[in-house]
């Protein structure tokens, strides 16, 4: 389905879709019902408020809920290290190659969700320099089984989000309801089919 403007459209204007008032009833019974979720579940929200205090060393240890990406920047100061469970020769010839980085292993969780990322890496926080700027970050890489040990990784590269599948909306009892568009913001034209 496309959307066009019938009218210029204001930088910052608001575009509202009516869904329609069957889905306002829903809404109105899902948030009157609602209740808390799990007690020691990282909500999506309480993720969201850890990217305001991301010094807090209690954030960096990822939980069933969150973990941690990041986005690199253009700085040389890294180190490629690839992870493998036995230590291989030829095509890795002069390379860092290792069974255990800092505790890191082949299987590393870190490796399987970089597949849910793109332009961003699960990474895992290892220190914060003295003046609580720069991080040591070692970045994933999941088609090599590489990590990258970022030692200056600027804290506005680094964000806490859910892990897959665990954000607010895959919740039981998420709210679900399907939407459905008004006939009255469709031209009269278009409406030459019986319903």
């Amino acid at each position: 389905m496309d959307v066009v403007a019938t009218r210029d459209i204001q930088p910052d204007e608001e575009v509202f879709i009516d869904y329609g008032e069957e889905w306002e009833v829903a809404w109105g019974d899902h948030v009157q019902n609602w209740k808390p979720c799990q007690q020691g579940r990282l909500s999506t929200s309480v993720i969201s408020e850890m990217n305001n205090d991301k010094h807090n060393s209690a954030h960096h240890e990822w939980s069933t809920d969150h973990f941690t990406v990041c986005q690199k920047n253009d700085s040389t100061d890294f180190e490629t290290v690839y992870i493998t469970p036995d230590i291989p020769t030829g095509p890795f010839e002069g390379l860092t190659v290792t069974d255990d980085y800092k505790g890191i292993k082949f299987g590393d969780e870190g490796f399987k969700y970089s597949s849910f990322q793109d332009r961003r890496h699960p990474c895992k926080i290892r220190k914060v320099d003295a003046e609580n700027i720069h991080f040591e970050a070692i970045l994933f890489f999941s088609s090599s089984y590489a990590i990258e040990v970022h030692r200056t990784m600027h804290e506005k590269n680094i964000e806490f989000i859910p892990k897959p599948y665990k954000s607010d909306m895959h919740l039981p009892g998420a709210f679900r309801h399907e939407i459905k568009i008004p006939n009255d913001i469709f031209p009269n034209h278009w409406m030459d089919l019986a319903i």
